[in-house]
């Protein structure tokens, strides 16, 4: 067994991020995970929980991005998930968060977005 499963698969403390992770995403919350540094083996985290949540939820997409620290997540997923159109519905009196949650013509609604 590679040393990154065994990291993510049988330790206790990384295999409850794991689930806990999972478990939020299927019960359709938002989740952000936020680290300082590097986090071990970081593809194989991502690819664990896809592996968990394909179980359940096989209707929706996966996609992986990596952002730099200086990235507004809110704003990188309205300008890469949201046409034109999209994009000036919105308006600065709410968050960007509570726009993509609520609005139902998001493709991030039938994705998981990493």
């Amino acid at each position: 067994m590679r040393m990154e499963d065994i990291w993510w698969k049988r330790l206790s403390n990384p295999v409850e991020l794991v689930n806990r992770v999972t478990d939020l995403l299927l019960d359709n919350t938002s989740v952000a995970v936020v680290f300082d540094g590097s986090l071990p083996w970081k593809e194989t985290f991502i690819e664990t929980i896809a592996q968990e949540i394909e179980i359940y939820s096989a209707d929706r997409r996966i996609k992986s991005h990596t952002l730099s620290a200086d990235t507004d997540p809110g704003e990188f997923l309205l300008q890469k998930y949201c046409s034109r159109d999209i994009q000036r519905e919105y308006w600065p009196t709410e968050s960007k968060a509570r726009f993509l949650a609520e609005h139902q013509q998001i493709v991030l609604n039938k994705s998981y977005v990493f």
